[in-house]
């Protein structure tokens, strides 16, 4: 069961990086200018948190700018998620 969310979890960030990327070479923009917050609605130290953690400082490294994790655990992972739905849709709040 871990080893399936870890698989689906690095999946999905993989996505999420790829559309990124994608944007950027379609809007010609520089981005990102500015950090990336990325929010994770489970535990610190949690295999996902660990995870994530190791995918986006790789990100970190690729696009030149510092991805800030957050961890907001609680709630069935509704923390977490309500805070990215209430985030600006920038494109620098990612979950």
């Amino acid at each position: 069961m871990q080893g399936n969310f870890l698989h689906l979890t690095f999946k999905s960030i993989s996505c999420i990086f790829a559309m990124m990327l994608s944007c950027t070479v379609v809007s010609q923009e520089k981005f990102p200018t500015k950090p990336i917050t990325f929010i994770v609605p489970i535990e610190a130290g949690s295999d996902g948190d660990v995870l994530g953690r190791a995918v986006m400082d790789r990100v970190s490294r690729i696009l030149g700018q510092p991805v800030i994790v957050l961890n907001r655990p609680g709630a069935g992972s509704s923390i977490g998620y309500r805070e990215l739905h209430q985030s600006k849709a920038d494109g620098y709040t990612l979950g």
